[in-house]
């Protein structure tokens, strides 16, 4: 018996935390049991709605046609019927449109007992359908004929409209659609059929953050074949409320392939070229190595230069090798024990003589206390020896470089810092795409190929570590990432 009572109170309490209004009513429209939510809506005291008639309580708006609707409505509850119909009344002191559901319950014997009244406040759905509906016919027909698919949802991501592409591309019609939730209505995956968390859609990002969001994504249509998705998401508002959003679906499924080409066909050159420069690199080494070179100090300071470009064009295809890996998905992380003071010594040797010819100091010193590590030191080393050439690549001269290290609660944490011409800020949201290069370094003529911070970036994403900088043109910039240990 108690766990009966302790069932029926778990039950009620329940009820009563429900978003919906909930109402229990007699066979007469009298209130036998409300929820939290129906008496804070009706403005009235749980005890004094027990007294009041839902069809004549002063939420409805008095109008005959609505008391016509109420009382017919509620008749047909009490006839057997289960009755659904939405209809305006009073709520928090506004004039709110509800969907209501009348329920008809019978007892154990099979005979009618109480109606069950449910409401659900679908204001802002009717208000975003207004706000479509405004659209003109011009309007409407640029939404219907354009290359992309736009899907509009309410402000709980219901769907409310479809564009031609857009039901193409989900195969689904707007009338199937309307009003179902686009999380669950969408067959929206991550790239390769990974499944995405719905805080990271950017559509609820949109409607939570109440700002543009975007994203890749992917759908897999009936008959198993995919398509690659560029998701751009904008929040809607009128009459002073936030009604949903806007979506924008490009389909880049060709532009994928192509890249991928892309992609194929450098790896392939990269390959090609890397085994024929890395021998001219060794005859050229070979040349000023051997004890009786004849050759003379013009002819010497010509191989270097062909040494030093070839050093520069094998630098240049192991990034784009790495790069295409990385894209891939073939990137490995192969921890092993690394000593740090070590790994620096060793790329600061290979800067030694660029920071020496344009006389910039590197601040750094082997630093005391520094444990052991378990990293990837290939990969950690590529990302130091892109981060401290850009910084003497891209400070003046006599210019300084800064190198801080430190290794706390298991996170390995590096700062760059140069003295260099800077980011203009316009540019700096772009500073890690792939083959960028900010506009005040393209003008001093500095060679580069814009692909070491997208390497970098690429490097530390995948082995689970973060990134940022802080930059001001003509004072410098400092870069930091962590990597987890």
């Amino acid at each position: 018996m108690t766990s009966k009572v302790q069932s029926q109170e778990e039950l009620q309490e329940l009820i009563n935390n429900l978003t919906t209004f909930v109402a229990k009513l007699d066979l007469n429209g009298m209130f036998l049991m409300v929820n939290n939510m129906a008496e804070m809506a009706s403005g009235v005291p749980r005890e004094e709605l027990y007294k009041t008639n839902f069809l004549v309580g002063e939420w409805w708006s008095f109008d005959k046609d609505v008391l016509k609707r109420v009382a017919d409505s509620f008749a047909k509850a009490v006839a057997g019927e289960v009755v659904q119909y939405r209809e305006k009344i009073y709520v928090f002191d506004d004039v709110r449109a509800i969907d209501f559901v009348l329920t008809p319950i019978k007892n154990n014997e099979g005979k009618l007992d109480y109606i069950l009244a449910e409401g659900r406040d679908v204001t802002e759905l009717e208000d975003a359908k207004k706000a479509l509906e405004a659209i003109t016919k011009k309007d409407q027909a640029i939404l219907e004929n354009i290359g992309e698919g736009i899907v509009a949802v309410d402000s709980d991501a219901n769907l409310l409209f479809l564009n031609t592409v857009a039901e193409s591309m989900f195969e689904i019609s707007t009338e199937e659609a309307m009003g179902q939730s686009l999380y669950s209505t969408f067959n929206l995956q991550g790239e390769g059929g990974a499944s995405i968390p719905k805080e990271q859609w950017p559509l609820n990002i949109a409607l939570k953050e109440n700002k543009s969001a975007e994203g890749l994504m992917e759908i897999e249509k009936n008959d198993g074949s995919k398509i690659a998705l560029k998701i751009l998401a904008k929040p809607i508002s009128g009459m002073g409320k936030r009604l949903g959003a806007v979506i924008i679906y490009i389909d880049v499924t060709k532009e994928r392939e192509v890249d991928q080409m892309k992609s194929d066909f450098i790896s392939f050159v990269s390959h090609q070229l890397s085994t024929p420069l890395t021998s001219v690199k060794w005859f050229g080494e070979l040349l000023l190595s051997h004890d009786k070179s004849d050759l003379d100090n013009e002819q010497k300071e010509y191989v270097e230069n062909m040494i030093y470009s070839t050093k520069g064009m094998i630098g240049l295809i192991r990034n784009l090798l790495d790069i295409s890996r990385i894209e891939a998905g073939q990137i490995v992380i192969q921890k092993n024990d690394t000593d740090l003071n070590e790994l620096l010594k060793k790329v600061l040797i290979d800067l030694e003589a660029r920071a020496k010819a344009k006389n910039i100091k590197i601040n750094w010193g082997p630093k005391e206390g520094l444990p052991i590590v378990s990293v990837d030191t290939n990969l950690l080393r590529q990302v130091l020896q892109n981060l401290l050439s850009n910084a003497v690549k891209y400070t003046p001269i006599g210019g300084k470089v800064d190198l801080k290290l430190s290794v706390n609660n298991d996170e390995l944490l590096v700062g760059v810092t140069d003295s260099g011409f800077g980011i203009p800020e316009d540019q700096q949201d772009k500073i890690f795409i792939k083959y960028f290069r900010a506009g005040n370094i393209t003008k001093k003529e500095i060679d580069g190929s814009g692909l070491g911070l997208y390497l970098v970036k690429a490097i530390i994403d995948a082995s689970g570590g973060k990134i940022w900088f802080e930059s001001q043109e003509g004072k410098g910039s400092s870069f930091f990432f962590t990597i987890p240990l």
